[in-house]
């Protein structure tokens, strides 16, 4: 009885803290993809026929994704609200599970054995939950994939757990696999899932992989077969969003910038400043460059290799993270070198780590009579300054122009940061403003024919038509089949009675889409 009133507290204590950590999170605009995949994306505007929002045939790469977007669309419309209600709603069950699975695994560790295991899974999931590299995956709406997929990642763990238990044991396997399932449809990175319960089962409860598969090959066999379903998915085209096939480097130049990456999302995990939504991380490609992600990460799996006889189950915590990373800081290149939101899953194999050792530590040094009101005040002096940070990381959401100025002000070389906020600020009709960013763009990078186009637009807008031609005449230079520059130039041309002008452009124009 007094278990089930702790449980109540502590579940009680994380959605609280969760509501009020992300309470301000609810004002954030529609940013970035959030205009391509939901402003102006048509698959969402109707839930019926079901075939458009699935997108079949041939089906969309992320059919359960765009249905919750649907969802939101059919309820209310492109009001925002709703879309953060539900990415929050997301969240909150994903840290809930998260409890539940590290509470029901505590259990059955002897080492961790203690009057109240709730407590450490408590901790593990509230510092998760309010975490401030969570805020990319939680206030930016369509990373909702990356929340929900960890959402379904932890169903099928906590269901592969509880299949361990005599009771409804197949009722579980059921849960696990549809979870699995349902979760490829989400993002791709779900691929993952039936490796990371093949890792749980070894590291906490077979002594070897190959009793493992001896006693539960059924289960994985069922698991494995949401990698077909994943295949005819990743058959189907282009990929909706970002990812496959959209990569902007070479195998080698990914695989050699990844472990900075990692090393930086290691250093965010424990110090999370500054936090930034757009990187445009730079390809790594000198030694010096090179060397320390790769020490750092190389050493992190070594020891990990060295020690997994030894500490089995902290081995297994620390390769699940690694695991859930691999899909998009692996082998296989993405469309962007590093984001925040790719830390979403593995932020919580780090979280379990620290406060079990924490825990431990204390445990040993002050004794299991004392040390409880000294786990209290340092989670207290943990938790409250992670939530406050959040809270205000989630106010920079609120405007695109706040967003995309954050970008700049960190990262003053990033040229789709200053496109963006020139875009932020010409829609608010603050042309100079704009022009300044859109100006940074090409001198960063000459060859950005964007941003001469969007030069060209801003003086067009403020009447000075010679600087606008010569503009969308650049921009045409260097992208012959760049459509906008070379209609707007001859439309200027036609108001000047240059016909013959006029006409030239857009034959230009036309071979050059043809040429294609």
């Amino acid at each position: 009885m007094r278990e089930k009133v702790i449980r109540t507290l502590i579940l009680t204590g994380l959605i609280a803290c969760t509501l009020l950590t992300w309470r301000n999170s609810f004002k954030g605009v529609f940013i970035l993809d959030d205009q391509s995949d939901i402003l102006r994306n048509p698959a969402i505007t109707k839930l019926w026929p079901p075939s458009g929002i699935l997108g079949w045939p041939p089906p969309s790469q992320r059919p359960v994704t765009m249905l919750t977007l649907a969802v939101n669309h059919a309820v209310g419309g492109f009001s925002v609200w709703g879309y953060h209600a539900v990415n929050l709603g997301i969240h909150l069950l994903a840290g809930l599970l998260l409890f539940g699975l590290v509470r029901r695994t505590l259990l059955n560790v002897p080492s961790f054995k203690s009057k109240y295991p709730g407590w450490i899974a408590g901790a593990v999931a509230m510092v998760w939950l309010v975490h401030p590299l969570q805020t990319e995956s939680v206030t930016y709406i369509i990373q909702r994939s990356e929340s929900l997929v960890g959402l379904f990642h932890l169903l099928v763990l906590y269901s592969a757990m509880r299949t361990l238990e005599a009771r409804h044991r197949h009722w579980w396997a059921a849960v696990a696999v549809l979870a699995c399932l349902v979760g490829v449809g989400v993002k791709e990175s779900m691929a993952v899932a039936p490796l990371a319960v093949v890792l749980y089962d070894r590291g906490f409860v077979y002594s070897s992989i190959r009793l493992a598969l001896q006693a539960r090959w059924r289960l994985y066999l069922g698991l494995a077969f949401s990698w077909l379903v994943l295949a005819v998915l990743l058959r189907s085209g282009p990929q909706y969003y970002a990812g496959l096939g959209q990569a902007r480097y070479t195998v080698a130049e990914y695989v050699r910038t990844q472990p900075g990456v990692i090393l930086h999302y290691l250093t965010l995990a424990f110090w999370p400043h500054p936090l930034l939504l757009d990187y445009g991380w730079p390809i790594a490609k000198t030694i010096g460059e090179v060397m320390p992600g790769m020490i750092v990460v190389g050493s992190l799996l070594a020891f990990m290799a060295v020690m997994f006889r030894k500490y089995p189950r902290a081995v297994a915590v620390g390769l699940w993270g690694f695991l859930a990373l691999a899909p998009s800081s692996g082998f296989l290149p993405l469309r962007d070198m590093a984001f925040e939101h790719r830390m979403y899953l593995p932020l919580a194999a780090l979280v379990i780590l620290s406060v079990s050792g924490v825990s431990l530590a204390i445990n040993r040094l002050i004794g299991p009579a004392g040390a409880g009101w000294w786990k209290g005040i340092l989670l207290f002096a943990l938790v409250v300054p992670l939530m406050k940070i959040t809270a205000a990381r989630n106010t920079v959401y609120s405007s695109a122009v706040g967003m995309y100025g954050d970008i700049v002000a960190k990262r003053p070389q990033s040229v789709r940061g200053h496109h963006n906020l020139g875009a932020a600020l010409s829609e608010q009709g603050r042309m100079e403003e704009a022009l300044v960013h859109f100006r940074r763009t090409v001198e960063i990078q000459p060859d950005y024919a964007e941003g001469y186009y969007n030069m060209g637009y801003i003086y067009t807008r403020l009447g000075r038509r010679g600087e606008a031609k010569a503009a969308y005449r650049r921009a045409l230079q260097l992208k012959p089949g760049y459509r906008n520059p070379a209609i707007n130039l001859a439309i200027m041309l036609q108001a000047e009675d240059r016909i013959t002008e006029a006409e030239s452009v857009i034959r230009r124009l036309n071979a050059a889409i043809k040429a294609k």
